[in-house]
């Protein structure tokens, strides 16, 4: 399980990702990486993360903004901070690094909500609740719940050696979709269960691995992405997982709150510099 915690970061990804422009650009010699997109609830912008190339400075890690629109992306976070997560008003992020942080959209105030080691933190869309994971000395990864003040923390797989990683919110906050792995479940695969730890529902059944849901904010649609062959693919099918069709090639979708469109991080084959690309998603 430790290589697929390393894996969930440096997927070889290949290919233009379908239709759409790059928002990131990096210069073609540096093989940086963007990484895990998050859309602003306006739509406007979109956050991510960037680790810097082998020829860039130090202190261009971090946490950026982008225009939805493209144009120049503003550091708003230096340091080690991956997993940018809005939160539904659109005041504040939730990051990741060395813990859970909340931080204003201008980049102000970075306050310590968890100092557990997570990552892939979601904010509810009330507010009042943040999902995230945790990869523990058994080398399975734990899903958690906590209030959004760092509160009320609880574990939803406390027991047992299956994965549960990678939380998806519903946009009514009914359920949390998330990624298993371990235990009956030979691939990593889409589940769903309510914040309480009931109605749990296998979404998800096939012969490749799910990884990085998102459920679209009409509730409709749900992507992922599926390592298929030297690639990692992104998916889009119903809520029900039914009528999957492949839009790009690339990792960690998320919807823009039109629903129509999708950000994720895609790669060239010829310069490996890693990028945020959007494309439209409709069916």
């Amino acid at each position: 399980m430790r290589e697929v915690c390393a894996a969930a970061l440096a997927l070889a990804l290949v290919g233009c990702g379908g239709r759409g422009a790059a928002l990131t650009a990096p210069e073609a010699a540096i093989p940086a990486s963007d990484s895990a997109p998050s859309w602003s609830p306006d739509g406007t912008r979109i956050a991510y993360a960037h680790t810097p190339g082998t020829e860039e400075p130090a202190d261009r890690a971090g946490i950026y903004v982008v225009s939805a629109d493209g144009g120049t992306p503003v550091q708003i976070l230096a340091g080690d901070y991956a997993f940018p997560h809005w939160s539904p008003d659109g005041r504040h992020l939730v990051v990741s690094g060395g813990g859970l942080w909340r931080i204003t959209a201008s980049g102000d105030s970075l306050t310590r909500l968890s100092s557990a080691i997570a990552t892939a933190a979601k904010w509810s869309p009330d507010g009042a609740t943040i999902a995230y994971q945790t990869y523990d000395e058994r080398q399975v990864f734990r899903l958690w719940l906590m209030a959004s003040d760092g509160s009320n923390v609880r574990c939803m797989n406390w027991s047992g050696t299956t994965s549960w990683f990678e939380p998806a919110w519903s946009p009514d906050g009914s359920y949390v979709m998330h990624v298993r792995w371990g235990v009956y479940v030979a691939q990593p695969q889409l589940f769903r269960m309510d914040p309480n730890g009931f109605d749990e529902l296998q979404i998800t059944d096939g012969a490749h691995e799910v990884r990085s849901p998102a459920v679209s904010p009409d509730g409709a649609w749900i992507a992922w992405s599926s390592k298929r062959g030297d690639a990692s693919e992104i998916w889009v099918a119903g809520a029900d997982g039914a009528g999957a069709r492949r839009v790009g090639i690339g990792l960690w979708p998320a919807w823009a709150p039109d629903s129509q469109r999708l950000a994720f991080v895609t790669a060239e084959r010829w310069d490996w510099a890693y990028r945020v690309r959007v494309v439209d998603a409709r069916l």
